[in-house]
Order: structure tokens, then C-alpha cells, then sequence
């Protein structure tokens, strides 16, 4: 990746401060295992998830947490997160491309509880309610990823929109979007 301005490093900060956000369920300010729990947790209420749609969620949530090597009693701080997200932008190569596209393939599938290959807005705002983001927000996301504006998200979509997320440092490109309005 070329060499980021300072507007663009602090642009992808703000980026990666609203992903940590979604992902610290309990806003104690780490990431732990107890915070992907009580995120499996609430999808599964929230979306009113059978047993089988309940073990895929967990299922996803486990490899993720196994993708950064987060085990029970570990926590990941926001400066460890940041660091962790700034390696990634750096790479950018093909290995490290294709392990998050399978991350955010299995992530649209879990998101997908009707399994119908395409995500609809009630779908993310369980989703969004599950992050503790708050449905309120999914709309605008929604319509940000539904980048061809026929009221779903295929998973094109949303492996474009999500993989732009991290690496993308245009702000006014409506990936920013994808886990909520940025934090400051």
C-alpha cells in the first residue's frame, strides 16, 4: 500500500475505532471471548434463531476469535486493535486479502439466517442490535452496502463493502459505514 497521509491514517483510525466499538460488546474497552459471547447471545435472541441458525452463528464467531488468536481469559485493548488493523492495511497482499474474504464470506452467511443468499434489511438490524450498535443505524449501512439499490444485499456487496471498510481512505466512501456511524 502507498504511504497514507496523516488525514488518511487518521481517517483509518476512526475506521478501525468503530470496528473495536462493534466488537466490544460490553464497552469495558478490551475485546474478550466473553464479548463474542454475548454477541452469539443476542443474535440468537434477537433474531429468534433456530438451533441450527444458533450453531452457525457460533460456529462464525469461534473462527473469528481463533483468526486473532483470542482465547478465553485474553483481551485485546484498542491500542493492540489499532496495531493489529494497521498491519493489515499495510499488507494488503493476495494471502492476506484471501483470509479476510473467507472471514467476511462466512460472516454474510451468518448475517443470511434465512439462508436465501442475500441479506435483508431486517436481517442486519438483528445484527446491528446484537453489536449494540443499535438498529437505528442499520438503515443507513444497509443502504451504504446495497450498492445496487434493490433493497438486499447480495454477497458481493457486502464482501466488497466490508473489505473497502478496512483498507478504502477516501471519507466520503460509503463504506465507512458498514459498522455504524465513525466514532470521533
Amino acid at each position: 500500500m502507498a504511504s497514507l497521509t496523516e488525514e488518511q491514517k487518521a481517517f483509518l483510525t476512526r475506521k478501525m475505532k468503530t470496528r473495536f466499538r462493534s466488537l466490544d460488546v460490553d464497552r469495558n474497552g478490551f475485546i474478550t471471548t466473553k464479548d463474542y459471547d454475548k454477541l452469539v447471545r443476542r443474535w440468537i435472541e434477537y433474531g429468534k434463531l433456530t438451533e441450527e441458525q444458533a450453531t452457525s452463528v457460533k460456529k462464525m464467531v469461534q473462527g473469528v476469535c481463533d483468526s486473532l488468536g483470542l482465547k478465553p481469559g485474553m483481551q485485546v485493548s484498542l491500542e493492540q486493535f489499532l496495531k493489529s488493523a494497521a498491519h493489515f492495511q499495510q499488507r494488503g497482499n493476495e494471502a492476506t486479502n484471501a483470509g479476510k474474504t473467507a472471514i467476511f464470506a462466512a460472516f454474510f452467511d451468518v448475517i443470511d439466517t434465512n439462508k436465501n443468499g442475500v441479506i435483508s434489511l431486517k436481517e442486519f438490524e438483528v445484527y446491528f442490535d446484537a453489536m449494540g450498535v443499535g438498529k437505528q443505524h442499520a438503515k443507513a449501512s444497509f443502504d451504504a452496502i446495497d450498492t445496487n439499490g434493490d433493497g438486499s444485499i447480495t454477497r458481493d456487496e457486502f464482501e466488497a463493502t466490508v473489505f473497502e471498510f478496512f483498507v478504502n481512505t477516501d471519507p466520503a466512501h460509503p463504506s465507512k459505514l458498514f459498522f455504524g456511524p465513525l466514532v470521533d
